[in-house]
């Protein structure tokens, strides 16, 4: 494998673990009525490459599964994603 390649794995695992944190946090906090995470910033997280934490932590916490209008903007990023990684293989 080479060094860049190696790079991006790590990358890819280092943000998938702060996503999911994130959207843990993001969860306890919306249980206590305090200060959030923005949706944008959510989806921000799954765009850079996050999306597979994102979508478990969705599960997992059981955050933003009914709020629709997060949820289409969260697929619209995974196809976007999808497509990309099609288009560069």
């Amino acid at each position: 494998m080479h060094l860049s390649s190696q790079i991006i794995w790590y990358y890819l695992l280092f943000i998938n673990i702060v996503t999911f944190v994130i959207y843990g946090w993001d969860k306890k906090q919306a249980r206590k009525r305090a200060w959030r995470i923005s949706e944008l910033g959510l989806l921000f997280l799954a765009l850079v490459g996050g999306s597979v934490a994102s979508l478990a932590a969705q599960f997992y916490f059981r955050h933003k599964l009914n709020k629709a209008s997060f949820q289409s903007k969260f697929w619209i990023v995974v196809f976007f994603q999808i497509g990309w990684l099609v288009y560069r293989l």
